[in-house]
């Protein structure tokens, strides 16, 4: 489900870009997150989270030692969706 979920979620911000969201993200509410560390690969850090009530993602990939940062990408509500369909 991981592997699964990670790769739609590249796909998505390859594919869109790094678009700004159309509404401001909100810190509350239902959020799922990814997140990979593993030592030693490339990338070492990856964490992207989608939250349920908002079209604002993030996402954050590097390696441990760089300093700590996340972009934004949009995703749509049917996405959205979809992920908190299948995450339940």
């Amino acid at each position: 489900m991981n592997r699964i979920f990670l790769g739609c979620a590249l796909s998505l911000i390859v594919g869109l870009g790094f678009s700004q969201p159309s509404s401001a993200a909100d810190s509350s509410g239902p959020a799922i997150t990814y997140r990979k560390v593993f030592k030693s690969s490339v990338p070492e850090f990856v964490e992207i989270k989608v939250r349920e009530n908002t079209d604002a993602a993030t996402f954050e990939i590097r390696q441990l030692d760089e300093d700590p940062g996340t972009a934004t990408f949009a995703v749509s509500a049917p996405l959205r969706a979809k992920i908190f369909a299948l995450a339940g």
